[in-house]
Order: C-alpha cells, then structure tokens, then sequence
C-alpha cells in the first residue's frame, strides 16, 4: 500500500491540508480520551490517591492487617506478590522472593515449599521463617495452593489472617 502511494502522483494535491485536519484530529481525540479517562478513573490523574491503582490480585488487606499486627519477621510469601510487599512493606519486612529471580537456588527454595516438596519444612527452618504470606487459590487454574493446605493441617502453624485469597500462617 505504502509502495503504491509513493508511485502514485497527487501532483494536485496540497498535502499541507491533510497535515492539518490529522493534527487537529489527534488533538480533538486526545483531549476526548484524557476528559473521560479523568472522569471515569479519576485515581489515575488526581493527586493524592496512591494504591487505588493495584490490582485485585494483590493482597492491599493482608499488607494493612500486617503493617497493624507487626508479626516480627522473616517471611516466607509467595513469588508473584514480592514486588508489590517490597513496595508496601520496605523497609519493615523484607520478602523472601519476588519476581525479579535474582538467586537460582531461592527460586528453587520458594517453589519447592510451595509445591510441599519432601523437605520443606526443612527450608522454612533453615531460613528461620517465622510466618508466610500466600494466597489459598491459584488464581490461574482455581487449584489449592499446597503449601496453604498443608499449613492448615499443621498444628505448629496458626492461620491468623485470610481474606480475598491472602493469608498469614504464624
């Protein structure tokens, strides 16, 4: 199409025309979209509201019963929530994992207590873990978490906290 256009000759056409109205189009557009985006999502633009941005999927609830309750540390928590406790609990707690897969064997760790692999008690008391933060769903295939399960069913482990799939097993 663009080869067709430049063979083509529009020697009677002034193209400064279509420059305009495509100008004047993008602007009348742009000044559409920004007026009913601040309108329909005000969190977005105005000043003063900072997490009403985060998703669902992130656990706002646990992160303020937390920063409340004061569980002194270590964590465990589960791999996909890592960034957003960094950003809402730094530097009060540090995480365990998050999604940045920086250590190949913590990796490792994280997965294989979460799969309740033979051995995983064993980690978390390598690691001095003294509560863990998970959700209880998988929310991709709406599965049990293992680890959840089996915390529930341990009597050394006590679920204090659980709401909108997070939980705090101490």
């Amino acid at each position: 199409f663009g080869k067709t256009i430049v063979e083509t000759n529009f020697k009677e056409l002034k193209f400064r025309f279509f420059n305009i109205a495509a100008v004047a189009t993008l602007a009348v557009l742009t000044i559409s979209f920004t007026t009913y985006t601040y309108k329909e999502s005000p969190f977005m633009f105005r000043p003063g509201v900072t997490r009403d941005w985060v998703t669902p999927w992130y656990p706002t609830r646990l992160v303020e019963f937390l920063k409340d309750l004061k569980i002194p540390g270590p964590m465990y928590n589960f791999y996909t929530w890592g960034g957003y406790l960094i950003w809402s609990l730094y530097p009060q707690y540090r995480v365990f994992i998050d999604g940045r897969a920086l250590d190949d064997l913590i990796n490792r760790t994280a997965d294989s207590v979460l799969k309740t692999f033979p051995g995983w008690e064993n980690q978390l008391n390598a690691y001095n873990i003294n509560f863990i933060i998970i959700p209880v769903i998988f929310r991709e295939s709406g599965h049990a978490i293992p680890l959840a399960m089996a915390l529930a069913n341990d009597p050394k482990w006590k679920l204090v906290f659980i709401r909108n799939n997070s939980a705090i097993f101490v």
